[in-house]
């Protein structure tokens, strides 16, 4: 099974929101062309003559790897890490555009694996997708782009975005429960 090969399917750059939806997260508008190029080279990487096999027996490699403290990411978080690092070499990459490309393309890589009969359920996508997030955030970190206090503020001020957008959306009840 390992040497088979896996139809080509139809790809397109995944599901990229519209630019307004975006913009809304704060990507500015000259940085969705970037991340439509960001997604078409790594929809190469994956979906390419020459990759897909190679990321198949890559997520199958990381599968069989026993997990150890040195090796703490999920198979599918430690492929996509390697997939991003080859992307990422390519110049400097703004991180909205590294975020919403990086989810776009890891659950590319989890349906290729599902279609070479692996299985990556929603839980662990989303697992994959925070440890690919931590591990470039403590990378980061650790070099001095991001200043850690930022990440706080910023993290709270997203919670209390998310909390005023649910507010806004939830209905109001109405007086004398008309």
């Amino acid at each position: 099974m390992a040497d088979e090969i896996i139809p080509q399917q139809e790809v397109d750059n995944g599901d990229i929101p519209p630019m307004e939806e975006l913009e809304k997260l704060g990507l500015q508008p000259g940085q969705y062309q970037y991340l439509e190029k960001y997604l078409a080279e790594g929809m190469k990487l994956i979906h390419g003559e020459k990759n897909r096999q190679g990321v198949i027996k890559s997520l199958r490699t990381a599968l069989a790897a026993p997990q150890t403290k040195q090796k703490r990411l999920s198979p599918l978080a430690d492929v996509m890490v390697k997939i991003l690092g080859r992307l990422d070499a390519a110049g400097k990459i703004p991180d909205l555009v590294k975020f919403f490309g990086g989810g776009a393309l890891l659950f590319q890589v989890a349906e290729l694996g599902e279609a070479a009969g692996m299985e990556f359920d929603e839980q662990s996508r989303m697992t994959a997708f925070n440890e690919v997030l931590a591990k470039e955030l403590d990378e980061g970190i650790q070099s001095g782009k991001y200043d850690p206090q930022e990440l706080v503020d910023s993290s709270k001020a997203a919670s209390q975005m998310i909390k005023d957008s649910k507010n806004k959306q939830a209905p109001q009840e109405q007086p004398n429960g008309t």
